[in-house]
C-alpha cells in the first residue's frame, strides 16, 4: 500500500481490494458448501483444503494493500484541519471496535451459519465497494490543506452535506490554488482569487448582485473587516 497508494489512488485501490476480498469470501464459501453442506458435518479433501487456504492468503493480501491501512489513511486525510483531532478519535475507536465486535462473534457466527457467513462478509464487502465508488473522494496528490476546498466541496454528495459550512478557512490561506492574501503598500490585507468561477463554484466567496465585488464567505458569517477582491 505504501508503494503504490500515490500512484493508482485510494479509491482503486480500495475498489480492486474490495473486489479481491469479496471474491475469495465466495469461493472460500463455496468450498465449504460443497464439502460440509448445511450439517457442517463431513470431510473437506486435501486439494479443497489447499484451495482455501490459498484463497484465504489471499484475502489476507487484498486486506492488507487497501481496506486495511487505508482505512487509516483516508479518514485523517478528508478531515478538515480544525476537527482532525477528534475525527482520527472517533476512527479509531469504531475501528478497534469493530475489530473488536467481529473477532468475539465469528466463531459462533460460523457455528451458527456454517459456510453462510462467508456469504455473509461478501455481502458486506459489496456494500463497501459500492461505498468506495460512489461517496469516498479521491485524495491522491491533493495538498492536505486543500483537500476540504479541492474534494470535498466538489464531490457529488459530500458538498450536499456541507453546503452550510462552506469557506473553509484553510481555503482561505494565501498559497491556495483559488486565492492568495497579500497586503497593499498601505499593509492593509487584499485578497486576489486566481480562478473566480472555481471559487464561486465551492462556495467560498459572497458576490454582489452585479457581480464585480465579492468578499471571502469566512469573513462575511464572522461580521468582520473583509478584505478587497
Amino acid at each position: 500500500a505504501i508503494l503504490v497508494v500515490d500512484r493508482f489512488g485510494r479509491k482503486f485501490l480500495l475498489i480492486e481490494g474490495g473486489i479481491q476480498l469479496v471474491i475469495c469470501e465466495f469461493i472460500v464459501g463455496a468450498l465449504i458448501a460443497s464439502s460440509l453442506g448445511t450439517s457442517g458435518v463431513g470431510a473437506i479433501g486435501p486439494a479443497k483444503a489447499n484451495a482455501m487456504i490459498a484463497f484465504i492468503c489471499i484475502y489476507i493480501a487484498g486486506f492488507a494493500w487497501s481496506w486495511g491501512p487505508l482505512g487509516w489513511l483516508v479518514p485523517s486525510e478528508i478531515q478538515p484541519l480544525e476537527t482532525r483531532a477528534a475525527g482520527t478519535g472517533v476512527n479509531t475507536f469504531t475501528n478497534l471496535l469493530m475489530t473488536f465486535v467481529v473477532g468475539q462473534t465469528f466463531l459462533s457466527m460460523l457455528c451458527a451459519m456454517k459456510f453462510g457467513v462467508f456469504f455473509f462478509f461478501g455481502g458486506i464487502g459489496l456494500i463497501a465497494i459500492l461505498f468506495a465508488i460512489f461517496f469516498i473522494p479521491e485524495t491522491k496528490n491533493v495538498p492536505i490543506e486543500e483537500i476540504e476546498e479541492m474534494v470535498v466541496h466538489r464531490h457529488w454528495f459530500w458538498r450536499r452535506v456541507v453546503s452550510g459550512t462552506k469557506a473553509p478557512v484553510n481555503a482561505l490561506r494565501s498559497g491556495s490554488s483559488l486565492v492568495q492574501i497579500s497586503r497593499d503598500a498601505s499593509g492593509q490585507p487584499r485578497l486576489s482569487m486566481i480562478d473566480p468561477a472555481k471559487a464561486a463554484q465551492v462556495g467560498m466567496v459572497d458576490v454582489s448582485p452585479t457581480g464585480d465585488v465579492a468578499a471571502p464567505r469566512a469573513y462575511s458569517a464572522a461580521k468582520m473587516d473583509r478584505p478587497g477582491v
